[in-house]
C-alpha cells in the first residue's frame, strides 16, 4: 500500500505534464514500451531495484536501452525517478499512470475470469451491463479462463467483485450451512 501511495504523485505529475504538453498519446506509448521492457527482463528489474548500484550506472543503462525508443521527456522522467531513488517503484508508477489515464477517458478495466471463453457477443452484452453499473463509457477486459470455477464467471472492477461462478455459489452455500 505504501508503494502505491508513493507512486501516485509521480503518476499524477507525469499525466499532468503529458496533458499540458499535448503529448499524452506519445507518453502512453512510451509507458507501454517501458512496461514491456520491464516485463521481459527480470534482470533489469533487479538492477534498478538494487540500492547499491550507483545512480549513474542506472541512468546509463536506461539511456542505452530506451534512449532511441522513447521521447526525451519520458527519458527525463525516468532520470528523475533515479535521482530521487524511486526507480524501484517504476512498475507501480506505470500501473497508477495507466489507471489515471483510464479514469480520464472514462474507461474501466474489468478482470473477467470464466470457466470457458466468452463469445464476442457475450463480452459485448456484459460490457453494456458493466457500463450501466459503473457509469463508464468504455469497458476493457483482462480475460482469464479458469476451469476450476466449474461454470459461470467472476468480474472484478476496482475493488468490487461480482462472483457468478458455480464454485462461488457452492462456497456461499457451504458457508450458509456452516461447513
Amino acid at each position: 500500500m505504501l508503494v502505491v501511495k508513493t507512486a501516485e504523485p509521480y503518476a499524477e505529475a507525469l499525466l499532468s505534464f503529458a496533458v499540458s504538453n499535448d503529448a499524452l498519446t506519445e507518453t502512453q506509448r512510451d509507458i507501454n514500451t517501458i512496461f514491456q521492457l520491464l516485463q521481459n527482463s527480470k534482470d533489469l528489474k533487479g538492477f534498478l531495484a538494487n540500492p547499491f548500484i550507483p545512480s549513474d550506472a542506472k541512468k546509463n543503462v536506461l539511456k542505452d536501452l530506451l534512449g532511441e525508443s522513447i521521447t526525451d521527456s519520458s527519458l527525463t522522467f525516468l532520470m528523475l525517478l533515479v535521482d530521487r531513488r524511486r526507480i524501484d517503484i517504476l512498475e507501480s508508477v506505470i500501473q497508477k499512470f495507466r489507471e489515471l489515464c483510464y479514469k480520464r477517458d472514462s474507461l474501466e478495466i474489468a478482470k473477467l475470469t470464466s470457466a470457458v471463453p466468452f463469445s464476442t457477443e457475450q463480452l459485448k452484452e456484459l460490457a453494456d451491463k458493466l457500463k450501466a453499473l459503473t457509469g463508464a463509457k468504455k469497458i476493457k477486459y483482462a480475460l482469464r479462463v479458469d476451469p476450476y470455477l466449474i461454470g459461470g464467471f467472476k468480474v472484478e472492477i476496482d475493488s468490487k467483485l461480482l462472483d457468478a461462478s458455480i464454485r462461488g455459489q457452492l462456497t456461499k452455500l457451504s458457508r450458509m450451512l456452516g461447513k
